[in-house]
């Protein structure tokens, strides 16, 4: 069956329906790709084998638009692959225009509108339902609730010990991991079958939360109560450009209101006793200072350290940050100035200090790929090549354990995508995209692990960084 992608279509993803409405905005070289908009995400799939869903709605249906409007279908009609929705008064709704998430109230609004999913889907959903009961009623219960494949050992371990009357256990490895895992188990088992009522976990390392949001004494009780749970350090959030927190006038939208930002920084060191920082950008376009007001008025409001990006609202993540814009904020703060926006290796990070006279930098995006950054701006020397895949694998590992075969699955894909970017093996990526799942993903890169050793040793004899 030959599909015709055109830009402007709708479509929904079979695999991710959370993502919304998609549109396509790109098809070239047999590829397509469509915007997510609902959730600020991009995807590509090949044309062949798309798992995508064409999105028609039917007469009768009513739709709402990117703008709020709500119409009633009377008409519909298809012009260049392109789907137009008539309602009254010949008001016409081109299917690029669509609210970006679907909303179908009944099931048969869903099957008049021909979004019924297949049998077999049925069929899935019956299975599922069947396990959850055997769930519950089995003894393992509190066992068989982690989204990780358990190692038989792990759960022979859990179960010995969440037996006992009163467990006073030790357990320990050389990663500790694994018998993290066992503890979460037998946590778990302890409070389901009511021989706990509640689990104290302390914990001895220093915290820092950065929160965001727009209302000063929601954000200060919120910080009062991270607090009260032992974090150290909070850090409040006027940079994000993203679309979903600045419709909610928190991030760098606040950037427009300078008076709400010193109210928020006020209420927020007003409520708790450690340290408050902010995280800002250079303004809300590059021809303001709104990034210099942001941050004086947050220090004279109580912050103790401010974090400035290199970059606008408007600029979002594109074109280059511009540290030289720190020197105005640099000369009017009394308290300390972190520097960030691309900041990727030692270089960036030593060019970016001297450009905007900062007391430091903080390295965001640019530790994708990288985690061993700190190690070389610190002046420790570069992880081997074994060290680095090492990392990476476990890296693997905690991806799919703590967020589920399936999501973990999905999540790996970027991260790894920016290890072979940096590793210098990019010719890699477009394989491991393909893959469905988490055996095939460790499979995957065990493989390809003397390749990339042979890589790395190769840019270190060129006189290079590696990875």
């Amino acid at each position: 069956m030959i599909v015709n992608f055109v830009k402007g279509q709708r479509w929904v993803s079979s695999m991710e329906p959370e993502l919304g409405l998609g549109i396509v905005d790109e098809v070239v070289h047999g590829r397509v790709t469509l915007q997510f908009p609902a959730h600020e995400e991009a995807r590509t799939y090949t044309v062949e084998n798309a798992p995508l869903k064409r999105v028609r709605f039917a007469k009768g249906e009513a739709i709402a638009t990117r703008d709020g409007s709500r119409m009633q279908i009377n008409e519909i009609k298809e012009r260049s692959h392109l789907y137009f929705y008539y309602g009254d008064g010949d008001t016409e709704v081109n299917e690029s225009e669509l609210a970006d998430y679907l909303s179908f109230s009944k099931p048969q609004d869903r099957l008049l509108a021909g979004h019924a999913d297949p049998m077999e889907v049925f069929d899935l959903r019956h299975k599922v339902l069947q396990h959850q009961f055997d769930i519950r009623s089995s003894h393992l219960r509190g066992f068989q609730g982690v989204r990780m494949e358990l190692i038989p050992h792990q759960l022979y371990v859990a179960q010995e010990v969440a037996s006992r009357h009163a467990p006073r256990v030790l357990l320990a490895d050389e990663v500790g991991l694994g018998k993290t895992i066992e503890a979460g188990l037998i946590l778990m088992r302890m409070v389901l079958t009511g021989r706990a009522r509640r689990v104290l976990i302390p914990h001895v390392q220093p915290q820092a939360v950065q929160i965001a949001g727009h209302d000063p004494l929601v954000m200060a009780e919120s910080a009062r109560r991270l607090v009260d749970d032992g974090v150290e350090w909070i850090d409040i959030n006027f940079g994000c450009p993203a679309k979903k927190v600045c419709r909610k006038a928190a991030g760098s939208a606040l950037l427009a209101d300078i008076d709400q930002i010193s109210r928020i920084v006020a209420a927020v060191a007003s409520a708790v006793d450690v340290p408050v920082s902010v995280k800002t950008r250079i303004g809300l376009t590059l021809d303001d200072n709104a990034g210099t007001q942001a941050a004086v008025a947050a220090q004279e409001a109580g912050a103790q350290l401010i974090v400035m990006h290199g970059r606008s609202r408007a600029c979002r993540f594109k074109g280059h940050a511009c540290p030289e814009r720190l020197h105005e904020a640099r000369n009017k703060l009394r308290v300390p100035l972190l520097v960030n926006g691309d900041i990727v290796d030692l270089a960036s990070a030593e060019r970016a200090l001297q450009r905007s006279g900062a007391d430091g930098v903080m390295v965001g995006r640019g530790a994708m790929g990288q985690p061993w950054i700190f190690a070389k701006l610190l002046g420790h020397s570069l992880p081997s090549g074994e060290a680095r895949l090492d990392l990476i694998r476990e890296h693997l590992d905690a991806m799919h354990g703590f967020y589920g075969a399936e999501a973990g699955v999905r999540i790996a894909r970027k991260h790894i995508q920016a290890y072979l970017q940096r590793w210098g093996t990019p010719e890699l990526i477009g394989d491991f995209m393909t893959l469905a799942d988490a055996k095939q993903q460790h499979a995957w890169l065990l493989a390809r692990r003397q390749q990339m050793l042979r890589r790395s040793e190769f840019i270190v004899t060129q006189g290079k960084v590696a990875a």
